[in-house]
């Protein structure tokens, strides 16, 4: 953490890494990558410390043409989205997100019906490079490279060690079965256990 709100030395005194904040948002708030991408600033009340999430992003390779493999920005919404859920918002994860904000003022491109991950020149983040920008500050951290997805699985992991019941992290979680939620825990409690009886070999 102290590694992401890191300020570069520079007369803005910017932070180094431009979406750190909203990694340790995701982190707080367990959304899928996707969802980040679909956040827009409208989604965020600050005075109720809520966030609405209503959309996903995903992109799509364009083989329409001479097989050129551009990317397509896709925006699933409706019937299409079946996570749709409010979550509230900590103190912490309201400081991120207003942090941000103001990175995005500074810049000129922040509008309330604007995506919250828009570059400085106004577009919004692919994947591509917000997953590149995570992979960066692990590489700083000296910690073993994996996909944003882990910062999902550690919110869920706080939650249930935490003592959060099944059905609460589920409806955080936005999953589409409470299934699948079940296999999360499993998965946590497998590893948990695996983690102790290391500890305890010879």
């Amino acid at each position: 953490m102290k590694l992401i709100l890191h300020k570069a030395d520079d007369a803005a005194a910017q932070y180094e890494y431009k979406y750190g904040l909203i990694f340790l948002f995701v982190l707080n708030t367990g959304l899928q990558r996707g969802e980040a991408l679909g956040l827009t600033w409208k989604d965020i009340d600050f005075k109720r410390k809520l966030c609405s999430i209503s959309r996903s992003v995903a992109y799509i390779k364009d083989r329409s043409s001479k097989g050129d493999s551009n990317f397509i920005r896709t925006v699933n919404t409706g019937k299409i989205f079946s996570s749709k859920r409010t979550i509230e918002l900590s103190d912490e994860t309201i400081f991120y997100l207003s942090e941000f904000k103001k990175i995005q003022e500074e810049f000129g491109v922040y509008a309330p019906n604007n995506p919250v991950l828009t570059s400085k020149n106004g577009e919004p983040v692919s994947e591509r490079n917000f997953t590149k920008s995570f992979h960066a500050i692990l590489k700083k951290a000296n910690i073993r490279q994996r996909g944003i997805q882990s910062l999902r699985d550690t919110f869920a992991k706080y939650c249930f060690e935490n003592n959060y019941d099944l059905l609460t992290v589920h409806e955080l979680l936005g999953n589409k079965t409470l299934e699948t939620t079940e296999k999360i825990k499993l998965n946590i409690t497998k590893l948990k256990e695996q983690k102790v009886h290391t500890s305890l070999s010879f």
